[in-house]
C-alpha cells in the first residue's frame, strides 16, 4: 500500500534554521577553542613513555658532536670532556663526565667529511665476534675505531648516556651494545639513525636501551632500503624503540620501523623527492623542542 506523501508528516519539528546555524557555528567554535588548549596529539601505548626533556638533552649533545672540540669544551664547563678521533676511519666523538652526578655522556659526530660518506656507503655486512651479529662494514669499523679510544675514560658504576645524529646514531646504536656486552647499564638515543644490522641481529639488538627518533620524513632512516638485498644474510632492520615526530606537533611510539608501512620500491623515488631535507639535528631539535612542557606565564600582578 503506498504511503500518501503529506508533507505535514515530514516537517521538522526542530529549531529554526538560523538556531541551527548558530548550534553549528557554535560547535565548531568550541572545538578549535579544544584543540587550541589540548596537548601535542600522541599514539602511545600506555607502557611506552616519552621523556622529552630528557630527548632534547640528548639531541643537544648529539648536534655538539658537530661542533669544534674547542667549542664543546666551552659547554662542559666543570665536567671533564674528551675529545676522540679514530686513527683510521676519522670518526669522531667526544665523552662528558659529570663526577659529582656521576653521570657519562658519549656523543658520536653525525656525517661531516668525505671519510665519513664511505663509511655510510659501505653496506657490506661483517660478522661481530663480540656481538655474534652481522653489522653494516661502515658503522661497525667506526664503532670500532673509537671503542678503545672511549671505553678508558668511562666508569661501570655511571650512568651511561650515549647519542648521535646520522652516521653518529648508527656508531652509538653499535657502541651501546658493546658496553652493554661489558656490563654497563646504558641509555641510548639517536635521531635520524641509519640501520646497522639484518633481522637476526635487530632480534638480538632488541633488549638494548634504544630510543630511535626519527622525523616523520627522514629518508636517512630507510638506509640501507629494504629494497637493498646483501646477499643470504637478509635485508638490513632497524632495533629498539622508535618515535616519529610528525607534522602538527604530533608524535607516534613504535615497536615497528615506521617506514615499513611504505612500499619499499618507493624508496629511490622518495629519496629524488625530499633528498634529505629532513634529516639535519636542527629539524629534530626544533621539534622536539615544541614538545617540551610550557613555563607558566608570569603575572602582571606582583
Amino acid at each position: 500500500m503506498p504511503v500518501p506523501r503529506n508533507p505535514q508528516v515530514f516537517r521538522s519539528s526542530g529549531p529554526h534554521p538560523r538556531a541551527r546555524t548558530i548550534i553549528r557555528l557554535s560547535a565548531i567554535v568550541a572545538v578549535i577553542a579544544l584543540a587550541a588548549c589540548a596537548p601535542a596529539k600522541k599514539f602511545c601505548p600506555q607502557d611506552y613513555s616519552v621523556d622529552f626533556v630528557e630527548a632534547y638533552q640528548f639531541a643537544t649533545l648529539a648536534d655538539q658532536a658537530y661542533s669544534p672540540d674547542s667549542t664543546v669544551a666551552k659547554e662542559c664547563g666543570r665536567d671533564s670532556c674528551f675529545f676522540l678521533r679514530g686513527p683510521a676511519t676519522d670518526a669522531r666523538a667526544f665523552v662528558r663526565v659529570d663526577d659529582s652526578a656521576k653521570v657519562q655522556w658519549i656523543a658520536f659526530r653525525g656525517t661531516k667529511s668525505i671519510a665519513d660518506v664511505k663509511l655510510d656507503a659501505d653496506y657490506t655486512q661483517t660478522e661481530d665476534s663480540i656481538l655474534h651479529m652481522r653489522l653494516h662494514r661502515g658503522f661497525a669499523s667506526a664503532a670500532r675505531d673509537l671503542y678503545p679510544l672511549i671505553r678508558p675514560h668511562l666508569s661501570s658504576i655511571y650512568r651511561t648516556r650515549i647519542t648521535g645524529h646520522s652516521l653518529g646514531g648508527a656508531v652509538a646504536a653499535i657502541s651501546g651494545l658493546y658496553l652493554r656486552a661489558e656490563g654497563f647499564k646504558v641509555e641510548v638515543e639517536t635521531f635520524g639513525q641509519p640501520k646497522v644490522t639484518n633481522a637476526a641481529g635487530a632480534l638480538r639488538g632488541d633488549s638494548l636501551n634504544l630510543v630511535r627518533f626519527l622525523n616523520g620524513e627522514d629518508v636517512v632512516t630507510q638506509v640501507p632500503p629494504l629494497s637493498y638485498h646483501p646477499g643470504q644474510w637478509g635485508s638490513y632492520e632497524h632495533f629498539g624503540r622508535e618515535v616519529a615526530l610528525l607534522d602538527g606537533n604530533h608524535y607516534e611510539c613504535l615497536t615497528e620501523h615506521y617506514r615499513k608501512r611504505f612500499d619499499p620500491d618507493a624508496w629511490w623515488a622518495q629519496v629524488q623527492e625530499q633528498a634529505v631535507k629532513d634529516h639535519g639535528i636542527a629539524l629534530y631539535l626544533e621539534k622536539l623542542k615544541a614538545q617540551l612542557p610550557k613555563a607558566p606565564a608570569a603575572s602582571a600582578h606582583p
